[in-house]
């Protein structure tokens, strides 16, 4: 990986034609597709692969906006599309960093070729691009490319993709945690924060019962989850074999957050954070996990008996601020205060004083 992209990139002007998008896009884990199965060079150019690559990037990642910037504003040479040539195919590449690019590109050279109105400057332009073209022999190098530019910065990767090539390159290529953090900008405890988070998310998504129900959006939830140390302790989370240890607990928490029938009772982070809390509570957790109440039930008793708790509190703070005017009342300097001036402001204050104390009183006793 040190000498990759300095020394491994080569840069070619290539006929469009001749450039074909990337059924094994990293970005599409985003999407669910996290399982490694591989398209292989030789099947890459069929029409029916591009096609859905083709559907993927238009779908979920935005491809007719940035194709309506090129329109608008043209295709800026210096952010080139990064490819290598596929195996066995000599002349023919696949796009390792840039699908989305390249994707917007194929999409106004056939909006030509169907006859709509398009500059012929910018069509020519577009028809032969100059790329960088790895030439190397790592077969991850998407991964590795788009790993490396997107997991921080202004372009960073949402956090489940992060997650998934931060798990790749440690797992597979072992990287050790400090070195991919000084060569992705990442802090170590982020990279660290990561690998945990994906590894409880797989566990998760290996339950028989729920693994299926769980996607990539629902990895938030699990970096929530050993966020809070409750939780963990709950779940018995092994911090060296990066595995909740409580498979029971971890059910019922599937259970609640995936049902198989009916509506989720836990949906996001913030249900997380107050399922942590409910841990305090162990009464109110028990009717909880036993089905007697339902989430939002033992959320409600908490806030009472949090409130309780509060008021008690207050209640403390008042009999210390009582017993503080008390003494100050005891130690009033009486005979120095006959003498004085502000005698008469001193007893009205007095007077004021004995006044709230009975009407206190008087609610208090009703």
């Amino acid at each position: 990986m040190d000498k990759l992209l300095a020394e491994e990139l080569a840069p070619k002007r290539i006929k469009v034609e001749n450039i074909f998008l990337d059924p094994n896009n990293p970005r599409f884990s985003e999407i669910g597709e996290e399982e490694e199965i591989l398209v292989e060079d030789p099947r890459i150019p069929e029409e029916s692969v591009q096609i859905e690559c083709l559907r993927k990037l238009r779908e979920y990642f935005d491809v007719d906006t940035l194709k309506k910037s090129i329109i608008e504003n043209g295709f800026l040479p210096t952010d080139r599309i990064v490819v290598r040539e596929l195996k066995g195919i000599k002349g023919k590449y696949v796009v390792a960093e840039g699908n989305r690019r390249l994707a917007a590109i194929k999409l106004i050279l056939e909006e030509y070729k169907r006859g709509l109105p398009r500059d012929p400057n910018l069509i020519k332009k577009l028809e032969e691009i100059e790329c960088l073209v790895y030439t190397g022999k790592e077969k991850d190098i998407a991964w590795i490319i788009q790993g490396i530019r997107h997991l921080s910065g202004i372009k960073a990767w949402p956090a489940y993709s992060q997650a998934i090539f931060i798990q790749k390159l440690v797992d597979k290529y072992k990287v050790e945690k400090i070195e991919l953090a000084k060569k992705t900008g990442m802090k170590r405890g982020e990279v660290t924060k990561r690998l945990r988070a994906i590894r409880a998310f797989q566990q998760a998504k290996e339950d028989e019962e729920y693994g299926e129900l769980i996607t990539p959006k629902d990895y938030s939830l699990f970096e929530e989850i050993l966020n809070r140390s409750k939780l963990k302790e709950w779940l018995e989370w092994d911090d060296k074999q990066l595995k909740f240890r409580n498979e029971e607990n971890l059910k019922k928490l599937l259970s609640w957050t995936h049902p198989i029938e009916g509506e989720p009772q836990i949906k996001w982070d913030i249900h997380i954070r107050e399922l942590s809390k409910l841990l305090d509570y162990p009464e109110i957790f028990k009717e909880f996990e036993n089905g007697e109440i339902d989430f939002e039930q033992a959320c409600n008793e908490m806030k009472e008996m949090e409130m309780r708790k509060k008021f008690t509190k207050k209640v403390k703070d008042y009999l210390e601020d009582l017993r503080k005017i008390i003494e100050k009342i005891k130690k009033l300097p009486t005979l120095e205060i006959k003498e004085s001036k502000r005698k008469n402001e001193i007893v009205k204050k007095l007077e004021e004083l004995k006044k709230i104390i009975e009407e206190q009183l008087r609610l208090l006793r009703k």
